[in-house]
């Protein structure tokens, strides 16, 4: 198999990992998907083979079986696949001595017709670990199988390590290619081998087996479909990790180049993506690395505080449990005041601004070193980068961000900044929240971080809003929550957007035959006031998520290509003198974004979805995850939505009467055109 095979194989398919031989997802499902891929450590060649002398699939019979290299499916060898199993997974007690995958075949009788089930369908069997197998196979490619099947998989005395459904659940919520678009469960499984996932971000199905129940062995199954509205309803949020993931950055060219003695550049780092964390107080807090470095969306930090004590802090860096997991000390680079601020620098705040000095009673032996670390062999990206590099400053953090990040020949602001005042136990001499010196000399010197992560003890920021629908992550000496803020963009557009404050003067605009924009939930409102949809509308609601979420992304073929150019060519073009491989170019450039064009009729109505415009599979995914998300909105609140289930940064077109709507999305490409159509 070629890998573009092989990725086409894992989009459509059922992964059922801690398989055995369980036959019956396939003759259950069968008939919707033909391809299966089973994985379970405890099951040899002898004993497939065994399975297959009979029929394995009533009906069917073994026309084929291939062998696969692990490096085709898996990435590496079976020798180093063993081996990062048992780094990573001390408690892993299987078999995989004799590890193997293969590709059968199998084919309908040739006595039996359609109505036994499809002609052919093929199974993948792998001898392996089934979180591994997700990760290698399916995170590794930014792929998410069709179907997921959780059932037994053996905790504790069943052959399988106890963790192994918490691990698979982290696997999944760590993959960027997204999540399953189902699951099938026991409905009854007990705690240690339930999938949390499923109650975060699934919906169960009534009645999918047409009202009757199935059993496997004992097992009774129940389907769960991916339901994006509850990554951002106030139950059940998105965590801060998946947020997160939309921002991942690659590694900085600097630090990937890194070598073993080179000096400080002060251009390197400073321009580099920094959280920053003054007042840190503890040496082993390394929930902003493990938050933003494991997410990818930032490599380098500083952490400031002159309270820190450096033997403590390169005894933590040494010891096997404290430090940052998964990670090894590269190099510490020695750092001096001039190494960071060359010109030396001036404050915002004057003694007149502090409301309580530091006791100078207490000696503070002022240091700074710069630790780059790199990711030990048993983890991979799913863990976080191969490098990170981390400033620890034995410094006054309010002082220090002053110096670093506010002055004229300052490099650039933090990306991220960790206020924390930790209540009754800070120890800091001042805070670090609204009103304190720090946000003094942010809002003297007009320099502000793009976010806050902010622990709930703590006062955000004035122009500074929490992201809506992402939960909170618990770290710190009390483990308060802490929760990121977004500054607020204080541009305003010139052209207006309705809300629910002035949805009336919306509705009289669209009755006057106005193009009016407005944000989700006026628009929906705005929508029932004016377009007259009848029963359209509810039926349209009911069908279009999942017609959008069976939808999938198609690359353009050569076909889409010429007819595009060929169209182009019948115009003129408005340089008739551009020379030839300048406008083959062009044309090609926008042939990516004008070609892509996907419509998804919505059965039980006349009404479709379009996603235009979008070049790649992300944008395609963003835009189709967006318009699912409005539409379970719309169906699930109806009536009841109000400002608090607005979706920043997305707006809705409504053409006067005609019955056709632009969703806006800022977060995908600008030339993107998506929404519904009735007409």
């Amino acid at each position: 198999m070629t890998e573009k095979m092989i990725r086409q194989f894992l989009k459509g398919c059922i992964f059922y990992p801690c398989s055995g031989s369980h036959e019956n997802p396939i003759q259950l499902l069968k008939k919707l998907c033909q391809r299966f891929f089973y994985v379970d450590h405890g099951y040899s060649r002898e004993d497939l083979e065994d399975c297959f002398k009979d029929e394995f699939i009533s009906g069917y019979e073994l026309s084929e079986a291939i062998e696969l290299s692990p490096e085709a499916i898996f990435g590496m060898s079976w020798n180093k696949l063993r081996y990062m199993l048992e780094k990573r997974h001390h408690e892993y007690y299987g078999d995989v001595s004799d590890p193997f995958v293969i590709l059968y075949r199998f084919k309908r009788l040739p006595e039996l017709s359609i109505e036994r089930g499809p002609e052919t369908f093929e199974l993948l069997f792998a001898r392996y670990e089934g979180v591994e197998t997700y990760k290698y196979v399916f995170a590794r490619r930014k792929i998410a199988p069709l179907c997921l099947v959780h059932v037994a998989p053996g905790g504790g005395m069943g052959g399988n390590y106890l963790e192994y459904s918490q691990k698979l659940s982290e696997a999944i919520r760590s993959n960027e290619g997204g999540l399953p678009p189902f699951i099938i469960h026991e409905k009854n499984a007990k705690r240690y081998e339930y999938l949390d996932i499923i109650e975060e971000r699934y919906e169960h199905v009534r009645n999918w087996l047409t009202r009757r129940r199935y059993a496997l062995e004992s097992y009774i199954l129940s389907l769960a479909k991916l339901a994006p509205e509850k990554g951002y309803t106030k139950d059940v949020e998105m965590t801060l990790y998946e947020y997160l993931h939309s921002m991942r950055e690659p590694m900085p060219d600097w630090l990937k180049r890194f070598q073993f003695n080179e000096p400080f550049s002060r251009q390197n780092f400073f321009t580099s993506r920094l959280v920053y964390y003054p007042g840190s107080e503890t040496e082993t807090d390394g929930h902003p690395v493990k938050l933003f470095g494991s997410t990818h969306s930032s490599h380098c930090f500083v952490y400031a505080d002159p309270k820190l004590m450096r033997a403590q802090i390169e005894s933590v860096l040494e010891h096997p449990r404290h430090r940052f997991k998964g990670y090894r000390t590269l190099h510490r680079l020695e750092i001096r005041e001039s190494d960071l601020v060359p010109n030396g620098w001036t404050p915002h705040i004057t003694y007149s601004d502090v409301e309580r000095a530091l006791d100078l009673s207490k000696p503070v032996q002022l240091f700074g070193f710069l630790e780059v670390l790199e990711r030990e062999e048993a983890f991979d990206d799913s863990h976080g980068p191969k490098r990170l590099a981390v400033l620890f400053l034995g410094a006054d953090g309010i002082a220090a961000y002053d110096a670093l990040f506010c002055q004229k020949d300052s490099l650039s602001p933090p990306f991220a900044l960790l206020l924390q005042d930790r209540g009754f136990i800070n120890s800091n001499y001042n805070r670090f929240g609204h009103g304190s010196l720090l946000h003094l000399i942010a809002t003297r010197s007009k320099v502000f971080p793009q976010w806050l992560l902010i622990s709930e003890d703590t006062e955000p920021w004035d122009g500074f809003v929490r992201v809506s629908g992402v939960g909170g992550d618990q770290a710190g000496i009390l483990k308060p929550m802490r929760f990121l803020y977004k500054k607020e963009d204080v541009k305003k557009e010139d052209k207006m957007v309705y809300t629910m404050q002035n949805l009336q003067d919306a509705v009289n605009e669209i009755r006057n035959g106005k193009y009016v924009e407005l944000e989700v939930p006026a628009a929906y409102h705005a929508i029932v006031a004016t377009q007259n949809l009848g029963d359209d509308w509810g039926v349209f609601l009911e069908n279009a998520p999942a017609a959008i979420l069976c939808s999938q992304f198609k690359p353009l073929t050569f076909d889409d290509v010429q007819e595009y150019i060929t169209n182009q060519l019948r115009h003129p073009r408005p340089d008739q003198n551009q020379p030839a491989n300048e406008l083959i170019k062009e044309m090609l450039e926008d042939c990516k974004v004008y070609g892509q064009r996907k419509d998804i009729p919505v059965e039980g109505t006349n009404a479709h979805v379009f996603i235009f415009r979008t070049p790649d599979a992300n944008d395609f995914d963003k835009a189709r995850a967006v318009l699912v998300l409005i539409l379970e909105l719309f169906r699930r609140l109806g009536n009841s939505l109000n400002d608090s289930h607005n979706l920043p940064g997305v707006t809705i077109m409504i053409r006067k009467d005609e019955k056709f709507f632009d969703v806006k999305i800022d977060d995908i490409n600008d030339r993107a055109w998506c929404g519904f159509d009735f007409r």
